[in-house]
């Protein structure tokens, strides 16, 4: 059995999954997900529902025998596997040895890189696949995104600007990355149609100028019905966001150019090496 511990919105709790279910099917064995922190910490909520996943919410039981001291040493000398029990995320850069982890493991960080999946894409990309119906006007959104050659701009603002310590870290990206990123992708695409995406409409008529036409997204719809929109699009330009960072990878189009933040992180002691995949473009 591989546990993973589930933190974060929907486009960190992906990335868990999508490095659990690698190892998993590595491994041959089940996986487990830990969503208990979403019982103490009321921002964020278990987000995987509307997708077909091969994973099943582990018992709290379970994961309090799992990681007691008690149960470790006796795991140990059962099966010599306690020494990779827990295994605790170290920085943010790309860690190869959890690919070899033995089974048993429970893992706990944000695991954001592809490569903790790369070997499983197929695989990763079928559990992503939404099974829920989309609201009609989404639908009728879905069919002209692709007909157009379409482009996906997501702006992330939200708790990036209001939470101070959430702002100290990641930071937002101004409207002159924006402004660049859609220069490049007319320099790589012809007629272009751009769509914006955004949980601040009220910021991107105000402040986004971009120089092009664009249609902005709003709506009352759950997060993953936008992300799925935006993975329709031809190319992406994206946000310093997991949330955008999945609507570009799920993006299928073989020739899609994507736009990605030269710099993830506000703060510069993190790492963000490992995130952005070597085929996007990073302005």
């Amino acid at each position: 059995m591989i546990y993973v511990r589930l933190n974060g919105g929907l486009g960190n709790q992906m990335f868990q999954y999508a490095a659990g279910r690698r190892l998993a099917l590595n491994l041959k064995t089940d996986l487990r997900l830990d969503a208990s922190i979403f019982e103490v910490h009321d921002l964020r909520s278990y987000a995987l529902q509307p997708f077909p996943i091969v994973a099943a919410l582990a018992d709290p039981s379970e994961i309090a025998a799992l990681l007691n001291p008690g149960f470790a040493k006796r795991l140990l000398r059962r099966t010599g596997l306690a020494r990779q029990l827990y295994v605790r995320e170290v920085g943010l850069s790309f860690d190869p040895a959890i690919l070899d982890l033995a089974d048993g493991c429970y893992l706990d960080g944000y695991w954001q890189s592809e490569k903790y999946f790369k070997d499983a894409e197929q695989q990763i990309r079928a559990d992503f696949q939404i099974q829920q119906d989309l609201p009609r006007a989404a639908r009728e959104l879905a069919r002209e995104i692709i007909q157009a050659n379409s482009i996906s701009i997501h702006i992330r603002r939200g708790d990036y600007v209001s939470d101070p310590h959430t702002n100290q870290v990641h930071g937002t990206m101004d409207a002159s990355y924006y402004a660049r990123a859609v220069s490049k992708v007319k320099e790589r695409t012809e007629s272009p149609s751009f769509f914006v995406f955004s949980d601040d409409p009220e910021w991107v008529r105000s402040s986004f100028q971009p120089g092009v036409p664009y249609r902005l997204v709003t709506s009352d719809w759950q997060p993953f019905v936008d992300m799925h929109l935006m993975s329709l699009c031809k190319h992406n330009i994206i946000a310093n966001s997991s949330f955008s960072w999945w609507a570009a990878w799920l993006n299928s189009n073989v020739d899609k150019v994507v736009i990605a933040p030269a710099k993830w992180f506000r703060d510069a002691s993190l790492d963000d090496s490992s995130i952005v995949p070597e085929s996007w473009i990073r302005l």
